[in-house]
């Protein structure tokens, strides 16, 4: 079965090894980061066509609600440290 996934804060330690590893296993994966460190982990998912990101943060409730209206399954990975 194949999920829409959508990550918060993707681009950080943990995405950047999860994300790769969904898109493998043929899933849908956004990613939403507001990229506060300039990371460019993610750059060799670009070319998948199930991958897309979203520069915005996880505290814009607009932004989330319409983000997981199109979303199987959220994995929460955005912080501030």
């Amino acid at each position: 079965m194949t999920y829409n996934i959508l990550v918060t804060g993707g681009a950080g330690y943990l995405g950047s090894i999860m994300v790769p590893e969904m898109l493998a296993a043929g899933h849908k994966v956004t990613v939403l980061d507001n990229f506060m460190f300039k990371q460019n982990s993610l750059a060799h998912c670009c070319a998948n066509p199930n991958f897309s990101v979203v520069k915005g943060d996880c505290r814009d409730e607009a932004l989330m609600k319409t983000l997981i209206k199109g979303a199987d399954v959220v994995v929460p990975l955005a912080a501030l440290v």
